[in-house]
């Protein structure tokens, strides 16, 4: 062998090698354009693998996609564990079916990894731009920081790497060691949803250090408003809850504040009906919380499409969005207290398929 090509195997030997574990069980369609993704990587091809995790059969032409299959009543934290499980790699990277993957997303978070000495690096999972106007909308409420609080980096690159809380870091985009996720026994499969959060908040507990990537981005797309991406919100906020009442150092008060505001209108309008100051209580907050949505949308306007149905949309999207994620949360501590949370809290409805392996 010449002494050129030795060193440049010598090289890619040294790279560490990648286990992409993708838990799937959409039209293959998507999952192909997801796939194809992976297969332009510039990261040499024999340093990482593909691993898919599925309930169902799938037909898959890609050269060198490992499948697993999982019983039919597999949660997403369980899948991605047996995923784990059949993977080589001393790097695990998680990204959803449904994401549009950049052909240097696994060297740029290789490299992070490496100069930060760093356990787990995620960015953020940006909703594409070219899709009808629901989901257009729904993306840009995810991104609005006004609407979301401090998790819209999830969904918008912030301006800077740096070390994450876990309101930073979105499951459909993380790098993690393998020795660390092994270290915590990986995800907790009674932790559905949130089992995300569940995983960043135990591998800082144990001391490990965690890097938001503005600079790792996919595009991942989102559920449309109204009715799927409110019932969305409403799921995400069972698992918030039962995080927090499980391990109350997540707790932060950000994440009370929609249930505060939706028990004071379940308090509060009944009153209404006995005493008139009551009523202007109500009239009250009503009117305050009516000034900021319309602050919201005239933001999420400027920031992101200037189109009046932009703004004539976004105040009955961002009133139900909060109003769905002060229920979802009550309905998370009624599950907790009731102990009906084994296994994950199951979604309901013609939506289940977004936080379920398998189809109904």
């Amino acid at each position: 062998m010449l002494p050129f090509l030795k060193m440049v195997n010598d090289d890619v030997a040294k790279k560490p090698f990648v286990s992409v574990i993708i838990p799937t069980w959409r039209d293959q369609k998507i999952l192909s354009e997801c796939l194809g993704g992976l297969a332009k990587q510039d990261y040499p091809r024999n340093r990482y693998e593909i691993i898919l995790v599925s309930a169902d059969k799938l037909e898959v032409t890609e050269l060198g996609v490992k499948i697993v299959y999982v019983p039919q009543n597999t949660n997403p934290a369980g899948a991605r564990n047996i995923g784990v499980a059949a993977a080589r790699g001393e790097i695990l990277a998680f990204v959803d079916d449904d994401c549009i993957i950049p052909p240097d997303w696994i060297s740029k978070a290789v490299c992070c990894l490496q100069e930060k000495n760093a356990a787990l690096v995620g960015g953020p999972a940006v909703p594409p731009d070219n899709r009808p106007f629901s989901y257009r909308l729904a993306g840009y409420l995810l991104g609005a920081p006004f609407v979301t609080g401090s998790i819209n980096g999830r969904y918008r690159a912030a301006k800077k790497t740096g070390e994450a809380d876990d309101y930073n870091l979105i499951l459909a985009n993380n790098f993690v060691r393998k020795d660390a996720f092994l270290a915590i026994s990986g995800f907790d499969v009674d932790q559905l949803p949130c089992e995300d959060y569940g995983l960043y908040s135990r591998l800082k507990k144990a001391g490990y250090k965690l890097i938001y990537a503005p600079e790792i981005a996919v595009r991942h797309h989102v559920k449309p408003l109204f009715f799927p991406f409110i019932n969305k919100i409403f799921y995400f906020a069972n698992g918030r809850s039962l995080l927090m009442l499980r391990h109350p150092e997540t707790a932060r008060l950000l994440y009370l504040i929609p249930s505060i505001f939706t028990l004071a209108l379940a308090v509060v309008i009944p009153l209404g009906f006995f005493s008139i100051k009551f009523l202007y209580l109500l009239a009250g907050i009503l009117s305050i919380y009516a000034v900021w949505i319309l602050i919201c949308a005239f933001y999420i306007f400027l920031k992101f499409e200037k189109n009046p149905l932009v703004f004539l949309y976004s105040p009955p999207a961002i009133f139900l969005a909060h109003l769905s994620y002060g229920l979802g949360f009550l309905h998370g501590i009624y599950k907790y207290l009731i102990g009906d949370y084994k296994g994950g809290i199951k979604s309901g409805g013609k939506y289940r398929q977004d936080s379920e392996i398998h189809r109904d």
